[in-house]
């Protein structure tokens, strides 16, 4: 994932977060097919990043960005975070799996039994990951989270939250 986001020190605050925002929301939302699909683990490992980025940022910005968005869509990126991990847990020790073999004394039957049983406990995994991405939840998340970034939306007009830059 790209990390420059084009952002000046003249920028305005709320703009460059935005921007940076955007950035992340991009791959996020790029990646999701590649997980519903099952393409590649990647997929799965790309969306997180953006998502922690995001979560990431929002934390770091809480004061620029108006209360209306810190009071939902936090809690919708660690929902994505949660429903996101036990999937790219189970990815990430299938992969290691056949190393455990040359570092370990487990034989090869107890290493195909235990194969057996994570690949099950994945497929189980992706089902509720899959579901969660198809869900009315996330299509929420996502046109709400796309018409803030995009305009704004849910800001309320008020007093500044942070100085212009």
């Amino acid at each position: 994932m790209q990390r420059s986001y084009c952002v000046t020190a003249t920028d305005p605050a709320g703009e460059s977060v935005r921007r940076i925002l955007r950035r992340l929301f991009a791959a996020l939302r790029s990646n999701v097919e590649g997980v519903l699909e099952n393409a590649d683990v990647e997929s799965l490992h790309d969306l997180r990043v953006a998502t922690r980025r995001t979560r990431t940022a929002l934390s770091e910005t809480r004061r620029v960005l108006p209360p209306s968005i810190m009071d939902i869509f936090p809690h919708e990126f660690k929902w994505i975070a949660d429903v996101t991990g036990p999937c790219r847990d189970l990815d990430v020790m299938l992969l290691e799996l056949d190393g455990y073999r040359h570092r370990t004394e487990i034989d090869d039957r107890t290493l195909g039994s235990l194969k057996e049983f994570l690949e099950e406990k994945q497929r189980l995994e992706r089902g509720r990951l899959q579901t969660a991405l198809q869900s009315v939840r996330f299509q929420r998340l996502v046109e709400g989270w796309s018409r803030v970034l995009d305009t704004g939306a849910e800001e309320k007009p008020g007093p500044p939250l942070a100085s212009p830059t």
